[in-house]
């Protein structure tokens, strides 16, 4: 990262530092290249790990989602993290859904996020009223898995 902001769980963020001389096209077309290698590079470690550790990451999978659905306080950072790991389980088949409707892991680390908490309680929220309603956020939403 080029910059100070932080990003957490399986998000990445790109930057790009040099933009003189270079047209708004090579800038995409560079930044979809790295990102196209990042994401098969990602998708090929995680298949491996599967593969080779499969027990380790059904553990981490369910560990994460008990945190996720009785945490009555939540802090972003851990949040991300522990929802990547359910995202994880989604995306390689270690776990599903009962949901009848499609689950995207996003759209809850869409949610999580304090703009997001203080403008659905319509008010300024605290750090400790903010990790409070991120767990119920997450708990409410958050739908049963096998």
């Amino acid at each position: 990262l080029g910059d100070s902001s932080r990003s957490y769980g399986d998000i990445y963020q790109l930057s790009n530092q040099i933009t003189l001389g270079i047209s708004e096209k090579e800038i995409i077309d560079n930044l979809s290249h790295i990102a196209n290698q990042i994401i098969s590079q990602e998708r090929a470690l995680r298949r491996q790990y599967v593969i080779n550790r499969k027990l380790s990451a059904l553990d981490a999978v369910y560990r994460s989602y008990g945190v996720l659905i009785y945490a009555r306080k939540m802090s972003l950072k851990d949040a991300m993290l522990l929802l990547s790991q359910v995202r994880l389980g989604l995306a390689q088949g270690l776990i599903m859904t009962d949901s009848e409707n499609e689950f995207c892991v996003y759209q809850l680390m869409i949610g999580i996020q304090p703009a997001n908490l203080a403008l659905m309680n319509e008010n300024e929220l605290s750090e400790e009223e903010l990790e409070e309603y991120r767990a119920k956020f997450i708990r409410d939403n958050l739908p049963v898995i096998r």
